[in-house]
């Protein structure tokens, strides 16, 4: 493939682009193409959807037979190539698809790639916080405006604020998603607490989590209650069959993607996706067994209500 410039493929169109809608890297992507094309229109996507339609970017999404683009953008690995596009910006050795964007639309917004690098990497600064004080990673003010966001309009105006806004203002101008995405985060935590000790006090150090998929508990915070109480590897399932397979930052004994591709899925070495499917439950099980791990299921509603019935 030759190597074109931004130029040459967009020349002098308006910019269609398509983005990940739901985290820090796909609303970090969308702020970057609106500071190289202000006038861009930006699409909203989910690696899970059935994605089509034609554009001049498609960045932090696998390419799926339905997208026909000029440029398209990913870092994840086991990306899905089935679509048709110009040029392919893809490295899975990136932290973000955010970093290789702003180097192939050469524009500079180091503050920008580095909070994008840090969410898609699980490498925050600090810890979550559960409310608005004290001093806390500024990639979580982005990471819980965006995952609060449930409509377009307010997405693209989150893009346009990293992309033109002053960063340190983000928390006011965002400051009803934020609150909303950390009292559910701390309602979760306060759901949750007790689950890596239930996990280890049935002898397992691996968990398989099913859960709705609801607004109502977190599953990110739910992975993190796991994996910092000591739990190496936990898996959610959704009850649409969507599986979220995370691995302890310090255990390396297994890979997230490795699990993920063998499901048709893909994503990153402590982080990855896939469509498991509540029919595989018992074969995941075994075959995280056959890694090593000591796994359990748990049922997180039923957890969840004997917690309650305690209070």
């Amino acid at each position: 493939m030759v190597f074109m410039s931004i130029e040459e493929i967009v020349r002098e169109r308006t910019v269609r682009a398509l983005t990940h809608g739901s985290d820090v890297d796909g609303v970090v992507c969308a702020a970057l193409i609106l500071k190289r094309f202000p006038d861009a229109s930006i699409d909203l996507g989910s690696p899970s959807a059935d994605l089509s339609g034609e554009y001049e970017i498609v960045a932090d999404l696998p390419l799926q037979k339905g997208l026909r683009t000029k440029i398209w953008v990913d870092h994840h690995a086991n990306a899905k190539v089935e679509g048709i596009c110009e040029q392919m910006i893809y490295d899975p050795s990136s932290k973000s698809a955010a970093s290789l964007l702003a180097k192939f639309l050469d524009v500079r917004a180091p503050e920008l790639v580095e909070i994008a690098d840090r969410a898609d990497s699980a490498g925050y600064l600090t810890e979550p916080p559960f409310d608005l004080a004290g001093e806390y990673d500024i990639a979580w003010d982005v990471n819980d405006a965006v995952k609060a966001i449930f409509y377009k309009g307010r997405f693209i105006e989150l893009a346009k604020f990293l992309a033109f806004g002053n960063l340190h203002e983000l928390k006011r101008k965002f400051m009803i998603e934020i609150l909303y995405s950390r009292n559910s985060r701390k309602r979760t935590f306060d759901a949750v607490r007790d689950l890596p000790l239930e996990v280890k006090l049935r002898g397992a150090d691996a968990a398989i989590i099913i859960m709705q998929d609801d607004r109502i508990l977190r599953p990110g915070t739910v992975a993190h209650a796991l994996l910092s109480g000591g739990v190496k590897v936990c898996v959610i399932i959704f009850s649409d069959g969507r599986g979220w397979i995370n691995v302890g930052r310090d255990f390396d004994g297994v890979s997230a993607v490795g699990i993920a591709e063998r499901y048709g899925g893909g994503g990153h070495a402590k982080s990855a996706g896939a469509k498991v499917g509540l029919e595989n439950l018992e074969k995941l099980k075994k075959e995280l067994e056959e890694l090593g791990l000591r796994t359990v299921f748990v049922d997180l509603k039923e957890f969840v209500g004997r917690g309650r019935e305690k209070v």
